[in-house]
């Protein structure tokens, strides 16, 4: 009996959503999450948008929406800084190095103890009689906002476990969401069986279950980013008002989403070229009038979003700016960037776009990144069924490239785009920026091959229960994965860090270890959330790499990220680990004359 594609796709989606709930069930938190967990929760309660507004506040809203109207436990340290009577000791300038925050402070403001919090970061208690002592709108409070988070979900005496996984179950459904346009654009596009390959492509591509499950802004561009790139080419087809106001509100859903994705400009400018140069059609001046609902919508969503924010940036002076680097143009027209809040974080994405962030390709650390990084990250972590899969949808693609029309060439056109895009920018830490273009690329990849013959469909079939096993085999540790080319995901830490291999998803998965060992105490350089270490009752002492050399006895972990890093150099040219949790912490036993080493050496 064969299934009908409207229960085979359904079907798939609840093959995804099991494995990464289980997946997500068993993960402990990673770098950012308590960020947007906990600040989200602050947005319910009513507090402006000080300590996220380097992002849009949808994702946290959404993520924190479960435990919105709970009754949660807060430490002093977490309320301070959520009312602002705790600050960092530096704030982060719009573009350039950090500064100390003691220069920002208003007269009066006097610091009367210090406060630390694991691991080691310094909170300052202000004396003062106002909310927040610090008067300047464009102050960057980016360590706060992260302090806060991490101490709010695991620091306060909350079940954090079970938030983390209320706000991963809403992140699990909008990437659900995701191949559900994924599918039902391929529907549009070339039918069922393109709807199927589509939603499979999606369902088993363990990019997607690696971070689909985790509270980010990257889920929420997935899904908001190529839902307005379809209906920007449904409105090509057909520019009524209706679709219209349908674009505005996708566009600005996306923006909403991720600051990033202010892409779809230039995307949507070269689409528009490219439908001009096939079509050839007569302009209209309707369609401007209609162009003009799918900007009032869009920003009329905008604000509804940031109310009762809606004022504009307040005026600064100019030693001021210089000093926190405020770009010349936002002050030039600030009186008409409402709402303020809207318009500093697209500033501060743009800035920190522009100035890079630390990342490593291979054995290399760079600030400002490789212009072959995305393309390298996608050859190495994507399963290689799925490339085989994208490169014969290209190919097709390619041979058709005369003949093709526009709505079947808007995913490749769009892809190629943000790929450029990508490529081109100094920010380098994860594979999980690509996250829209695997939709894109299931999406146009699904219906070149529904139209391909039997031998080519044939094939795509068998490549995509290929995809599905590796999928399975891979369950649950999606985020190190690390395809066949690399030698597996053993191999991965070699070529990449951070949230492409080790993002502090294990604690854990050492706890159980510590615990099945006996092992009471540890030495730890942990890239993670250390609140949850805590939560978990590890018991630790952090060390760096220069404090471990004077370990004279006992358990050392080193996490991946750290390991690869320069000043550790010595460790791993003097001994292999004796054992790993779960590929990415490295466990040592030091002094190691037991001779149970691995032979999994660090290098």
């Amino acid at each position: 009996m064969r299934l009908s594609p409207r229960w085979l796709m359904p079907l798939l989606m609840a093959g995804m959503f099991l494995l990464m709930f289980g997946a997500a069930r068993q993960n402990s938190a990673t770098v950012d999450e308590t960020n947007y967990l906990g600040v989200g929760y602050t947005f319910w309660n009513g507090a402006p948008f000080r300590l996220l507004v380097d992002h849009p506040p949808l994702i946290a809203w959404l993520a924190s929406a479960p435990v919105a109207g709970k009754d949660l436990q807060m430490s002093e340290q977490a309320r301070g800084l959520w009312e602002g009577r705790l600050s960092c000791s530096w704030t982060r300038p719009w573009s350039g190095p950090i500064l100390s925050i003691r220069d920002f402070v208003p007269p009066g403001c006097q610091p009367i103890r210090q406060v630390f919090v694991p691991p080691h970061d310094m909170l300052i208690e202000w004396q003062t009689t106002t909310t927040y002592p610090i008067h300047n709108w464009y102050l960057w409070p980016a360590a706060e906002g992260q302090l806060f988070g991490k101490l709010f979900v695991f620091g306060s005496g909350n079940d954090g476990e079970r938030m983390m996984l209320a706000g991963r179950t809403v992140m699990i459904i909008l990437t659900l969401l995701a191949g559900l346009v994924a599918g039902g654009w391929a529907w549009r596009l070339g039918g069922a069986t393109a709807a199927v390959l589509a939603v499979t492509l999606w369902s088993f591509n363990i990019i997607a279950l690696a971070y689909g499950s985790l509270i980010l802004t990257d889920v929420g561009a997935t899904l908001a980013l190529p839902a307005a790139i379809w209906a920007f080419a449904e409105y090509m087809h057909q520019p009524t008002r209706t679709r219209a106001v349908a674009l505005g509100l996708a566009v600005a859903t996306a923006v909403l989403m991720k600051f990033s994705a202010v892409l779809l400009g230039p995307i949507f400018v070269v689409l528009t070229a490219f439908y001009y140069w096939r079509n050839k059609p007569s302009f209209k001046l309707s369609q401007l009038q209609t162009l003009c609902f799918a900007g009032l919508s869009g920003y009329g969503l905008i604000l509804l979003m940031y109310w009762p924010n809606l004022t504009p940036p307040p005026p600064l002076a100019e030693p001021m700016a210089q000093v926190l680097q405020v770009p010349d143009w936002f002050q030039t027209v600030r009186g008409v960037l409402v709402p303020g809040d809207f318009f500093k974080g697209l500033a501060l994405a743009v800035g920190h776009a522009s100035g890079g962030h630390e990342a490593y390709l291979a054995g290399e650390w760079r600030e400002t990144g490789w212009w072959y990084y995305f393309p390298v990250a996608y050859l190495l972590k994507t399963p290689l069924p799925l490339i085989g899969l994208t490169g014969i949808g290209l190919i097709l693609v390619i041979r058709q490239r005369k003949s093709i029309s526009f709505a079947q060439a808007v995913p490749w056109i769009a892809g190629g785009i943000y790929l450029l895009f990508a490529v081109l920018s100094s920010i380098n830490i994860g594979v999980r920026h690509l996250l829209p273009m695997y939709v894109l690329l299931a999406v146009g990849t699904a219906q070149q091959l529904a139209q391909a013959g039997r031998r080519l469909q044939l094939t795509a079939w068998i490549l995509c229960t290929w995809l599905a096993i590796e999928a399975v085999v891979a369950y649950p540790h999606y985020i190190p994965y690390f395809n066949q080319l690399t030698g597996g995901t053993a191999n991965g830490y070699r070529y990449l860090l951070d949230s492409n291999y080790d993002w502090g998803q294990d604690a854990k998965r050492l706890k159980a270890f510590l615990t099945e060992r006996g092992i009471e105490h540890i030495y730890l350089d942990y890239f993670g959330t250390q609140t949850e270490i805590e939560h978990l009752h590890i018991r630790n002492t952090r060390v760096n790499a220069e404090q471990a050399k004077q370990i004279k006895q006992g358990w050392l972990v080193v996490s991946a990220s750290q390991l690869m890093r320069p000043e550790w150099k010595w460790l791993c040219e003097s001994r292999p680990p004796t054992t790993r949790v779960a590929n990415t912490l490295f466990v040592y036993r030091l002094p190691d004359a037991s001779g149970i080493a691995s032979s999994n050496g660090a290098r």
